[in-house]
């Protein structure tokens, strides 16, 4: 069985909880079109990926934005529990947009 299948629960929760952290934090600069999860050696890695538009997009020089975490390691687990991770991860990924375009 994978991680992804073994912590299909936690990944649920955290899911639900970094779209709604994503969403409400984004407001007029873009909007969360996917948040996926993904298993390689090191874990399980959850990726936001958001459409950018105005100065938002202009200040990153896409239209895209991709953030990826590790957030279940192999041998240790859930870094953190679903909800404290969830608003983390969408901390990450505010504050990354926020400061991107800041040389």
């Amino acid at each position: 069985m994978s991680m992804v299948e073994d912590y299909a629960g936690f990944l649920k929760d955290f899911g639900a909880a970094a779209a709604a952290h994503i969403s409400s934090q984004v407001g007029d600069h873009g909007e969360l079109t996917s948040c996926v999860f993904s298993e390689d050696p090191e874990g399980v890695w959850a990726e936001a990926t958001l459409s950018l538009r105005g100065v938002t997009a202009q200040r990153r020089g896409a239209p895209v934005y991709t953030r990826r975490n590790l957030i279940i390691r192999r041998d240790d687990g859930p870094v953190d529990d679903a909800l404290s991770g969830a608003g983390l991860f969408a901390s990450a990924v505010i504050e990354d947009l926020d400061n991107s375009w800041r040389s």
